[in-house]
């Protein structure tokens, strides 16, 4: 059975040739055609070209984009890790992802607690549940992970006390996107709320 995305495909392209074929044999006489009706039918022709071309651009495009990106190269390049703001709560974390043998990644990371001195300390721990297997060109991984409490969070958050050194199960994905970062400041006030801005998905 045709997958029916090739289907559409294949349906778009015989309109085209149907097209094409029609007006070309109008123009030279072997279709008889009012003018009026030939000029809609070219501009038909002319706005499918277009739109083919656009098309294909857009497609060679993203596939050109999507092949530069290899994801796991990308994991495994910052010397120093990957920082993971959450600025609403002064949370700064710093995850680093290394090589595990067999083509496979492990994760572990800390979270800190940034006070308005700049001083940080450590209120959680992560780590992958196991080392992760990446797909060649995989343009997203998800994996299985766990987080943990320190005592300094339960020092930083009382409610969170009996939560301290349990390991609790997480699922991480992640894709290779831009972000933006900054800061928004009421008129008047001396703190500010920070910002780390990534795009929308539905």
């Amino acid at each position: 059975m045709m997958d029916p995305s090739v289907a559409v495909i294949w349906m778009f392209l015989v309109i085209f040739a149907l097209t094409a074929l029609v007006t070309l044999g109008a123009l030279v006489g072997l279709v008889k055609m009012e003018p009026y009706f030939l000029k809609k039918l070219f501009t038909l022709l002319i706005l499918q070209v277009v739109g083919s071309v656009v098309g294909y651009a857009a497609w060679a495009f993203q596939a050109a984009r999507s092949a530069s990106v290899d994801l796991r190269s990308l994991l495994l390049s910052p010397q120093y890790g990957w920082d993971w703001q959450y600025a609403q709560a002064n949370w700064r974390s710093r995850i680093y992802f290394t090589a595990a043998g067999n083509g496979r990644i492990a994760m572990n990371g800390e979270t800190s607690l940034v006070d308005a001195n700049g001083k940080e300390q450590t209120i959680m721990t992560w780590g992958s549940a196991e080392p992760f297997e990446l797909k060649k060109n995989a343009q997203t991984v998800t994996f299985k992970a766990w987080r943990m409490w320190s005592a300094a969070g339960a020092t930083a958050y009382p409610s969170l006390k009996w939560e301290v050194g349990k390991k609790v199960d997480a699922e991480i994905t992640i894709h290779p996107e831009i972000g933006l970062e900054g800061q928004s400041r009421d008129n008047g006030a001396a703190n500010s709320w920070g910002m780390m801005m990534t795009p929308a998905f539905p």
